[in-house]
């Protein structure tokens, strides 16, 4: 039953037009997307991956091409039974606190296992320094059924460990980019399908294959 349910989920993505957003905008995508599809609100195993820009060090992530083909884009993750709910958006305008954007059409995406898997941000309550955290990830690993692939804390360009935030009414939730290598083919999908801690609806715990992610 479960890895059927794996085989049906899909990914939907959706070119983002417009000219900048915060560049915390989990929890403002949320709930500009709930206004026009309340089923994001209600169903908790629905995953959105936050748009991806360029960051301006000031707060906020441009939304404008710096080359040809370069496109940001957001991405939904849904049961493929529930995604017709979501087509709607495509042509829609959005307000993501006083910024606009405008969404393409949208296109689907199916699910592709890959050994080497990467989430930008993983948040698990309780846990905010790198080991402890660690360990709770690979906790969650196994009580899914995962048996393969090593889990870690990827550094970033400057060679340290970065902390991840999202803010969520005010409250600030605090987690870490998770790269996860050696994946056999029908974990990778689990991980995938399943994702790992929570703010799923806000960017957390989406896994992608590493090299489209990156």
């Amino acid at each position: 039953m479960f890895a059927l349910r794996v085989k049906e989920s899909i990914d939907i993505s959706f070119r983002v037009h417009g000219l900048e957003i915060p560049a915390d905008h989990g929890y403002g995508l949320f709930a500009a997307i709930c206004q026009q599809v309340p089923i994001l609100r209600a169903d908790r195993t629905i995953r959105l991956l936050t748009v991806a820009g360029h960051p301006d060090r000031h707060g906020k992530i441009s939304l404008k091409r710096s080359r040809p083909g370069d496109l940001s884009r957001m991405r939904i993750r849904v049961a493929e039974e529930n995604a017709h709910h979501f087509f709607k958006l495509g042509g829609r305008q959005l307000s993501v606190g006083v910024h606009e954007i405008v969404l393409g059409v949208p296109a689907i995406l199916p699910l592709k296992p890959a050994a080497d898997l990467f989430a930008r941000m993983v948040v698990i309550a309780g846990y905010q320094q790198p080991d402890t955290f660690l360990a709770a990830v690979n906790r969650q690993l196994r009580s899914l059924g995962v048996r393969s692939g090593v889990a870690e804390i990827p550094l970033n360009k400057y060679g340290q460990i970065a902390r991840k935030t999202i803010k969520v009414k005010g409250d600030t939730k605090v987690g870490y980019s998770v790269k996860i290598t050696g994946l056999t083919d029908e974990d990778s999908l689990l991980v995938q399908h399943r994702g790992i801690g929570g703010k799923g609806h806000m960017g957390g715990g989406f896994f992608m294959p590493y090299r489209e992610a990156r």
